[in-house]
């Protein structure tokens, strides 16, 4: 039975040519992590550019409610919200697949093409979160030195360019103080800082570094999950995040207080949307991706980043 190329794409979608739009939503690749780290807020379904959120300003000071005399009167809690408008920037790719590829039915080369925009796709989403952070958060350059590390024995001792225990205090001393109270969930390593953990004896311990089930599902574990615990924060693998920085962040602004502090918002106008269409003069589909997003942080104190570490 003869297909025409147009019936590839319309009728024989389930073994020919798969919609993109689900593959981006079914893609399983390492760069949804700094995206999660965000408080997501859709306007898809309204007839908006952008959106204006209302935020609370952190006070220098932790408050209290003070005694009152009998009669007396009660104060008012008069702390300011801010507003911070995001408007969604538009993004787009496209692919050529060449006529002779569908009509031979070259299933491994149609889903090469389809998964190489889906990945740069989700890829581009993560960088721009980890980019916004970038240029957002505050940051502490690792230096040398014994007093990066205390062994059991509780002598010091230090390794060059490694992610430290004296690291972790200083992300600690900075989003967790008061007043912020936020609570560090997640640190983020670049995969060549992540190996590094493996050389201290302080963190491959079961007792820092928590229970983790790499190796049950080997690779795919560690670009979806959790590599395990360090020192009871999340640690993740991405080479999204730059080489040679660890991002030490309150994950949707957790914080003591319980207050509306989010690190910040990933703001989705247009979800990936594919189209496709054949173009006659050069005898190919064209696949088209568009989507509509931003990344905005609303409060840098919920984050730190630790910078100077290895590169290699």
């Amino acid at each position: 039975m003869s297909i025409s190329v147009g019936q590839l794409v319309t009728t024989q979608t389930e073994f020919a040519y798969p919609e993109l739009s689900t593959r981006i939503i079914q893609a399983v690749f390492p760069a949804n992590i700094f995206v999660n780290t965000l408080t997501y807020y859709s306007i898809a379904d309204r007839q908006v550019p952008a959106v204006t959120f209302a935020l609370q300003n952190i006070p220098t000071s932790q408050p209290t409610i003070l005694p009152i005399g009998e009669s007396e009167d009660i104060p008012v809690d008069m702390t300011p919200y801010s507003k911070s408008t995001v408007t969604p920037q538009f993004w787009g790719d496209s692919i050529r697949i060449p006529r002779t590829v569908t009509e031979d039915l070259q299933l491994p080369v149609m889903q090469d093409y389809l998964q190489r925009i889906t990945y740069k796709t989700q890829y581009t989403r993560d960088k721009h979160v980890e980019q916004t952070l970038n240029a957002a958060l505050s940051s502490t350059a690792h230096a040398a030195g014994t007093s990066n590390f205390v062994g059991f024995t509780g002598t010091g001792f230090d390794l060059a360019n490694v992610f430290s225990q004296l690291d972790i205090r200083t992300c600690k001393a900075n989003v967790e103080k008061d007043p912020n109270n936020y609570l560090i969930s997640d640190l983020i390593f670049n995969a060549i800082n992540a190996a590094d953990l493996i050389r201290i004896p302080n963190y491959v311990s079961a007792f820092y570094y928590g229970r983790t089930n790499v190796g049950v599902q080997g690779a795919l574990q560690q670009a979806t999950a959790p590599i395990g615990l360090l020192h009871g924060y999340n640690v993740w693998v991405s080479n999204v995040a730059t080489a040679g920085t660890v991002y030490a962040l309150a994950a949707n602004g957790a914080n003591v207080n319980n207050m509306y502090s989010p690190l910040g918002f990933f703001v989705e106008k247009r979800p990936p949307t594919a189209e496709s269409i054949f173009w006659p003069s050069t005898d190919e589909f064209r696949v088209f991706i568009t989507t509509r997003f931003k990344a905005y942080v609303a409060r840098s104190q919920a984050g730190y980043m630790i910078t100077s570490l290895a590169t290699s």
